[in-house]
């Protein structure tokens, strides 16, 4: 428990990190069924009230991002607890919350936390499917709307020009620096040793190519698992996936046009 304990009380980002760590690694030995309402209520609250990392840099500037380094490892550790907990009777009381609490971080997050959180979805209506059938229809309604992102998404992705879309101040979107000759000997390091992480790009969730791509499993899986979702939404997923075929179908047209520019 002192682990959990330091989870919740320390005002140390590396710290909590390293206590999620242990948590995660020890899962078993260290909570017992007792300690699962609190362990998810922590879990909840940190994963709530810690910004999500978001980052639109260049190698070179990801270097000087290393805090936000420190807070995405401390939010991925915390989903990777909530994917390993035990997929057994004890979890049943803390299902609904946690499925929530996954479509409130895809929503919210970047697409590598997001992708966990698909993994944990999955898991939990496969093992708990007579107990989550009222927590179906808010995740369909959110992959409809990860579709209704995708014009967005590539305008972002695909044109110099156009203007990125952020929901958290923990966004990097960084101007160019100036030149330098050492990455490393300039770059501040304000938590010791963590200005060696480099942190690469990460979208939202919500604009990512890698999460629409796992979720049309996800979706079948549902229709499957509970066919009465299936009338009142195969329609509105027809209609959006119409919608995006030609925005990915334009995406290739531009990737054909810039490789007939020569080099240089």
């Amino acid at each position: 428990m002192a682990a959990l304990i330091a989870l919740r009380d320390s005002s140390d980002h590396k710290q909590k990190t390293a206590a999620a760590a242990e948590l995660r690694d020890n899962l078993d030995a260290l909570i017992t069924p007792d300690a699962f309402q609190p362990l998810v209520d922590c879990l909840e609250s940190l994963l709530l009230h810690t910004p999500p990392v978001f980052v639109n840099v260049s190698p070179q500037q990801a270097r000087l991002c290393a805090p936000y380094a420190d807070l995405q490892k401390l939010r991925y550790t915390l989903l990777e607890i909530i994917h390993r907990l035990p997929l057994t009777d004890v979890l049943k009381p803390h299902v609904k919350q946690i499925l929530q609490l996954m479509n409130k971080v895809i929503r919210t997050d970047n697409e590598d936390n997001a992708m966990l959180c698909l993994k944990v979805i999955i898991d939990l209506h496969k093992h708990f499917k007579s107990l989550v059938e009222d927590q179906v229809q808010p995740f369909l309604d959110l992959v409809q709307d990860i579709y209704r992102n995708m014009p967005q998404t590539v305008r972002e992705s695909f044109d110099p020009l156009a203007v990125p879309f952020f929901s958290s101040p923990a966004e990097i979107q960084a101007p160019n620096p100036p030149s330098f000759q050492s990455p490393k000997a300039t770059s501040p390091n304000p938590t010791g040793d963590s200005a060696e992480v480099a942190l690469r790009n990460l979208s939202r969730g919500m604009a990512s190519f890698k999460t629409l791509t796992e979720c049309p499993i996800i979706v079948v899986l549902l229709f499957q698992n509970y066919r009465q979702c299936v009338a009142k939404n195969l329609l509105a997923f027809t209609l959006l996936i119409i919608e995006v075929v030609p925005v990915r179908l334009h995406t290739h047209d531009i990737d054909a046009q810039a490789a007939t520019i020569p080099p240089g």
